[in-house]
């Protein structure tokens, strides 16, 4: 299925427990991964935890496409919720996931870990897109770029938490310098944050 909007956000806070995986799309690859570490943190309690988590990339997908059904399906060493993450930067393994996908989803019992995938902008027609859009236990989330609007509630909110104001004007001011990546933006918010706390 495919989520958007405000949706997002009660999705990423509370998933429901019959989702399988989710895949997090899109041109603004530092909020897809934001996203994507906030969600993680829902399925597992450690994502650092080599028996809990599985990193996989496009390209060992590629060269053994079986692996991400076979993670799917293994069971945690010592017992515990398991994650299957994956960063795509190519479709060249596509069909292959697709196929996992849709057998997951018709079969979601089969699946005894949770699916995380950071991907790069897809177009409508990508496999892997189409599959998890379709799907009634996987999800799709786009990751596009922030309003302006949705820069100045990041910025006001990211301050307020530091105890930190901004006036209106300098507000009006500096949002159109974020313009980019959210990870980016991040990075100069945490500037800001960082040059305030020493000047305090």
């Amino acid at each position: 299925m495919k989520i958007t909007g405000g949706r997002i956000t009660r999705f990423i806070d509370s998933p429901p427990e019959d989702i399988v995986g989710v895949l997090f799309f899109g041109p603004d690859r530092g909020l897809a991964k934001e996203r994507s570490d906030k969600l993680i943190r829902k399925f597992i309690e450690n994502p650092d935890d080599a028996f809990a988590a599985t990193v996989l990339t496009a390209d060992d997908l590629s060269s053994d496409p079986a692996r991400l059904s076979d993670e799917m399906s293994a069971l945690s060493m010592f017992g515990g919720d398991r994650l299957v993450r994956v960063r795509l930067d190519h479709e060249r393994s596509g069909a292959a996931i697709s196929k996992i996908i849709k057998a997951l989803d018709t079969d979601p019992s089969r699946a005894a870990a949770k699916l995380v995938i950071e991907a790069g902008d897809m177009t409508p027609r990508s496999a892997v897109r189409k599959a998890f859009e379709a799907a009634g236990h996987f999800v799709a989330i786009g990751c596009y770029k922030d309003s302006t609007a949705d820069l100045a509630n990041l910025v006001r909110s990211t301050l307020t938490e530091h105890n930190i104001s901004i006036a209106p004007d300098a507000l009006d001011m500096w949002v159109p310098l974020l313009d980019g990546d959210r990870a980016l933006t991040r990075n100069e918010i945490d500037k800001m944050v960082l040059y305030k706390g020493f000047g305090e």
